[in-house]
C-alpha cells in the first residue's frame, strides 16, 4: 500500500470490532508503524532481495494477574547471504 492510514481507519476495513480494537498491539521503532500485530507488517520492514539484515519477533502472552498483556521479544536476528 502507498501512501499512509490511521490505526483506526485499517482496523475499520479489516472489519474488527471495538472490543478487538480496545486489545489491538502495534510495535512502533523510532515512532514508525513496523507491525500491527497479527494484522499487517509495514511496507518498509518487509523482506526483498534488497534485504540484508533480518529480525524474527514472537509475541509471548504473559498469564494473569495482568490482563492482556503480552510482549514482542527479538528471537534472532541474522544476516542474510
Amino acid at each position: 500500500m502507498k501512501g499512509h492510514q490511521k490505526i483506526s481507519d485499517f482496523l475499520i476495513n479489516e472489519k474488527v470490532d471495538c472490543i478487538d480494537k480496545e486489545h489491538q498491539s502495534v510495535l512502533t521503532a523510532n515512532g514508525k508503524i513496523v507491525w500491527v500485530c497479527g494484522k499487517r507488517i509495514s511496507n518498509w520492514v518487509r523482506i526483498t532481495q534488497n534485504t540484508n539484515q533480518i529480525a524474527v519477533l514472537s509475541r509471548i502472552y504473559i498469564p494473569a494477574p495482568l490482563p492482556c498483556v503480552s510482549t514482542i521479544v527479538l528471537t534472532r536476528a541474522a544476516s542474510v547471504v
